[in-house]
């Protein structure tokens, strides 16, 4: 379920946003109507950061194999995108001389987010 409250909800109803991240929902807070910051449980953020290292660490091995994101921006090095529950992690791929590489997340967006405000 999708929570999204103002972030006035933090001071004037703390305790409702509190239950809700401890039942795993992550709250998104808006501030003058834009997202400005995700509220989530320790073990939810837990749990997530575990996920996602372990779909960073499947991709070590070959982590261009998988299909560049196409972005308006030219970019020295093609985004890749890895998909993690509703959340999208996007990496690129730099060499480090002596054939070896460097996997570097440069941006983790969740689903709601407006990918194209971020990535173009």
């Amino acid at each position: 379920m999708i929570v999204i409250r103002p972030v006035s909800n933090l001071r004037n109803k703390f305790t409702d946003i509190e239950n809700t991240v401890k039942d795993g929902n992550p709250v998104f807070l808006t501030k003058n109507g834009y997202g400005s910051m995700v509220v989530m449980s320790i073990e939810t953020y837990s749990r997530l950061s575990r996920n996602i290292e372990s779909a960073i660490l499947e991709r070590l091995n070959n982590p261009e194999s998988f299909e560049p994101y196409h972005s308006l921006k030219e970019r020295t090095y093609p985004y890749y995108r890895i998909y993690v529950k509703n959340y999208t992690i996007y990496y690129v791929v730099i060499p480090d001389g002596d054939n070896k590489k460097i996997m570097e997340v440069r941006r983790m967006l969740h689903n709601l987010q407006d990918r194209d405000k971020y990535i173009y």
